[in-house]
């Protein structure tokens, strides 16, 4: 049985039930009614009787009078011990027992007066009797009782009758309609249940002809849900024809310019074109990088004209921008680094001669401040100098070993390194405090500005190097006195992006492009004389990509260098 089944049958029961307890209580209450009203007027009745037969009492012609009274009327007269002195029929007196019981005597006597109904033992008639009690005796009244079981159907029940009846008729017609409104519910429930598991359901499946709420928004939601399945359907189509070339920035706009999707690549690529970093994606539509973009996106639609790609040279890259549009107004931007370049090629064809022109220097040092300290007539101070500099030189080529190992294992598919969640905020503070000596020395300001508790899945000992490398390299090349501050611009649900710069010298463009590459001086005698390996922006790139984030540079408005990175919130193995 089903449960609309099950419903309309208790319905139909419950109803019947409540139909007849209430027929019940408004036919005892009539009944009792009546019973009262009749009480009363009965009381009304007889107490005149009782009045006229108490005075004739006292005169001493109750009996004749009583023979004046109706000839139901029945006159008795009891004394106050409940023995009976006087009745209208004299020969029964004398043969009553006793009526201290009689409830109308006890009414009597407690409240002046009472009433009662029976069966008469003296005449075997159900009777009425209203007493009244004088001090010392009591006078009662009787009247045949006509209100008895024989005599309650009267009109006022057969009404109720026909109004119960009709209210039968009702219930039947309700349940009736209940059931078939039931029946529709439970097809629409069934159609219900396939709309929610995807199976196909056209609207002729729907009586159209229901008329009820119910089946209009069914029909509402139905062609909502086939018009939100083509979309979905054409935006999966392009979205996999983007996604199958890797390394493109994609973001999808509506037509009022609102972003509706956009990766990671689209959002760091949109930074480096942008003149500042962004809070929002869409907020590079209003960059004048883009104005022929803006253009063309905000122009009428033309079928023959759905594409624009225009080519901006930007921090020594070239990137390629694409909008395509569609008839909807909607309008989608590609941003492809298409910079022909094969520098992982170059790098590891160069690492073998690069590293060992890099071991070279320190070692020919070493070896020549030995060979001058093996000379017997050098000085204590000069002995000391030399041996100075010769460990300085070994620090800096143990230095230039740990950054080399660093970066190999990087390169290579390795699970060493675990990851654990890290306070981005508490890491960055733990360089900064590791350079406080330096920073005074240099007179240089450093702010961390990323929020508290920014957690990320990462490596500690990578992401400190990221951030050790970074601090090191503005102390080093930027000059004394500069501002260096790290920020987060944008966070979404998969990915932080980040913004480390400093107001000193900078880089130039022709340089910027090549900062990431081992071993690359912008100045060779001044990085050489600083202590620099030229490993640490290799270290730091590397490392960012290792966690699975994008990094590139540019020149800061304030002239100085930038980094633009991005790191995932979770790593792809968790």
């Amino acid at each position: 049985m089903s449960i609309l089944k099950f419903l309309n049958r208790r319905f139909l029961i419950a109803f019947l039930i409540l139909v007849g307890v209430y027929t019940v209580a408004v036919w005892v209450l009539n009944f009792h009614s009546e019973r009262k009203t009749a009480s009363e007027l009965n009381v009304a009745q007889l107490k005149s009787f009782v009045y006229v037969a108490e005075n004739a009492r006292r005169k001493g012609t109750l009996r004749d009078v009583v023979g004046y009274f109706p000839g139901d009327i029945r006159v008795t007269v009891i004394d106050s011990g409940g023995r009976v002195i006087f009745d209208t029929d004299s020969a029964l007196v004398g043969t009553f027992e006793n009526h201290n019981n009689r409830p109308e005597l006890k009414g009597a006597h407690f409240h002046g007066s009472g009433i009662g109904s029976r069966v008469s033992a003296s005449t075997g008639e159900n009777t009425f009797y209203y007493a009244e009690f004088f001090g010392d005796h009591y006078l009662r009244v009787g009247v045949p009782n006509f209100l008895t079981p024989e005599h309650s159907f009267n009109l006022t029940r057969l009404l109720l009758l026909v109004g119960i009846l009709l209210l039968f008729v009702l219930a039947w017609r309700m349940y009736l309609a209940a059931k078939a409104h039931a029946e529709h519910l439970r097809r629409l429930a069934g159609l219900s249940k396939k709309i929610a598991s995807g199976a196909e359901v056209m609207p002729d499946d729907i009586d159209a002809d229901a008329g009820d709420d119910i089946t209009g928004g069914l029909l509402e939601i139905l062609h909502q849900k086939e018009q939100i399945r083509k979309d979905l359907e054409a935006g999966r189509e392009r979205l996999e024809l983007h996604f199958e070339v890797s390394d493109i920035g994609i973001g999808i706009f509506d037509p009022d310019g609102h972003t509706l999707f956009a990766n990671s690549h689209f959002i760091q690529y949109a930074n480096m074109l942008s003149s500042s970093p962004m809070t929002e994606v869409g907020q590079i539509m209003d960059d004048p990088v883009l104005s022929e973009i803006k253009a063309f996106a905000g122009s009428p639609y033309d079928p023959d004209r759905r594409m624009k790609s225009i080519k901006i040279d930007r921090n020594a890259r070239t990137y390629e921008v694409t909008c395509l549009r569609d008839e909807k107004g909607g309008h989608e931007i590609t941003i492809t680094d298409i910079t022909e370049t094969e520098k992982n090629r170059i790098l590891k064809q160069e690492l073998t001669s690069n590293i060992t022109h890099e071991l070279r220097t320190p070692l020919t040092a070493i070896k020549g401040y030995l060979e001058m300290l093996s000379y017997q007539d050098l000085s204590e101070d000069e002995r000391t100098a030399f041996t100075d500099k010769a460990l300085a030189q070994s620090a800096r080529l143990s230095s230039l070993l740990d950054d080399i190992s660093l970066l190999s294992k990087l390169e290579e598919p390795t699970n060493s390194y675990t990851f654990e969640t890290l306070d981005l905020r508490l890491l960055v503070e733990e360089a900064r405090i590791a350079f406080t000596d330096r920073l005074t020395d240099t007179g240089d300001t450093f702010h961390n500005n990323l929020p508290s508790e920014l957690l990320i899945d990462g490596n500690y000992s990578l992401l400190f190097s990221v951030f050790q490398n970074l601090l090191e390299n503005a102390i080093r090349y930027a000059g004394s006195g500069v501002t260096i501050e790290v920020n987060l611009y944008h966070k979404d649900n998969r990915y932080l992006y980040l913004s480390f710069h400093d107001t000193g010298i900078g880089v130039d463009d022709s340089s910027l492009g090549r900062i990431f590459e081992r071993f690359y001086r912008i100045d060779e005698g001044r990085s050489r004389a600083k202590g620099g390996t030229g490993l640490g922006l290799s270290i730091v790139r590397n490392a960012i990509l290792f966690h699975g984030g994008q990094v590139q540079a540019r020149r800061h408005p304030s002239g100085g260098l930038e980094i633009l990175f991005t790191l995932p919130l979770k790593h792809a193995s968790n």
